[in-house]
């Protein structure tokens, strides 16, 4: 993999301890390729609270990851964790299998990692580093989204596109809502960025979403901009 590293949040691994290993190995495949991941086992001091020092990085983190196995599946802490980052609008939450254990329904839809099938590091890494890399090889004089990396995208879509705007936008670039699984809007955002880029260009949608909503795309960009 080449390019530059993207700068992304630090990424809350969610995990039960009895999977403590898998979760080393989660982070240090994420670490290798300049990623900041979020370990409980290594983050919180001795005497520090626990839970007061999960609940701060919940609520810095924009990407979760879950490690999904039986032991965690079982564990109210894991799911108390997933279920907070799926209910905060613009988190994204990442399944990672680690052996056969069934997704929870809420999560039957979202983009998965399998670490039981060779390839599962990697194809991590690349999620992380599509989510930080550059939209489009288009190059444009304004610093609207013609610049802009897949993260800055999604937001300023999550954020300027109600479900209207959004089947709009499917129509003029003849995608088939039913096409793109996900229950919310916030889902399908994330899967046709990241999953369905052969389906549409990333300049057909980025013009799309610039003509429609131009004042909001602005705004937005100067927010996403101006935060570290």
């Amino acid at each position: 993999m080449t390019g530059e590293t993207p700068r992304l949040a630090p990424i809350f691994i969610s995990y039960s301890f009895r999977d403590a290993a898998a979760a080393r190995r989660v982070a240090a495949s994420l670490t290798a390729v300049g990623l900041s991941p979020w370990l409980v086992s290594r983050e919180v001091a001795p005497g520090e609270s626990f839970v007061k020092a999960i609940n701060a990085a919940l609520g810095e983190a924009q990407y979760v990851v879950l490690l999904v196995s039986h032991y965690s599946m079982a564990s109210p802490w894991v799911e108390r964790e997933w279920m907070a980052a799926l209910a905060k609008k613009g988190t994204v939450l990442v399944p990672v299998r680690l052996d056969d254990a069934p997704l929870p329904p809420l999560l039957g839809d979202i983009l998965s990692v399998d670490f039981t099938q060779p390839g599962g590091a990697q194809a991590l890494q690349e999620f992380f580093l599509r989510e930080g890399s550059s939209a489009t090889e288009k190059t444009r004089a304004d610093p609207g989204l013609g610049g802009a990396t897949r993260r800055e995208l999604r937001l300023v879509m999550q954020r300027c596109l109600d479900r209207l705007a959004f089947r709009e936008i499917l129509f003029d670039l003849e995608i088939d809502e039913g096409s793109l699984p996900g229950e919310s809007l916030h889902e399908q955002i994330l899967f046709l960025l990241h999953a369905a880029e052969r389906q549409v260009t990333m300049d057909q949608l980025i013009d799309t979403v610039e003509r429609d909503h131009a004042p909001c795309v602005r705004a937005q960009l100067v927010r996403l901009r101006a935060s570290p």
